[in-house]
């Protein structure tokens, strides 16, 4: 049993940071050469629907130090990236309370929200 629990509990923190470094990948030469080195991967590109890539590349520009890639696992994980049908993720609040694609709590987010237009 507890076998179990250690390798639940190793899959639980390896997941995300795997699946971190998949979004983040190493750009392809072309990117480097465009100076767009950081920027989204293939994979990324092929699997965050371009609206939340939007999103996600935008509001790390107004938080310096967070990657982009870090949003876009929160939201690959919280809610795939709002294609997910749980609870809380369009409208009302999920069992913790948590609501949203980014499932965050209410205070939480009155707490640090930023109002931007991703249009800029």
């Amino acid at each position: 049993m507890f076998r179990w629990l250690t390798a639940a509990a190793a899959l639980a923190v390896a997941f995300p940071l795997v699946l971190c470094l998949l979004v983040t990948a190493t750009p392809a030469a072309s990117q480097v050469e465009h100076g767009q080195a950081g920027g989204p991967s293939v994979l990324a590109l092929g699997t965050i629907p371009p609206a939340y890539l939007t999103l996600y590349l935008h509001a790390a520009r107004t938080c310096p130090g967070l990657p982009w890639g870090v949003l876009a696992v929160i939201g690959k994980t919280e809610s795939d990236h709002s294609r997910s049908h749980a609870p809380g993720v369009h409208s009302g609040a999920n069992y913790a309370g948590a609501e949203g694609p980014m499932q965050f709590e209410p205070a939480t987010f009155t707490r640090y929200v930023i109002k931007a237009d991703p249009a800029t």
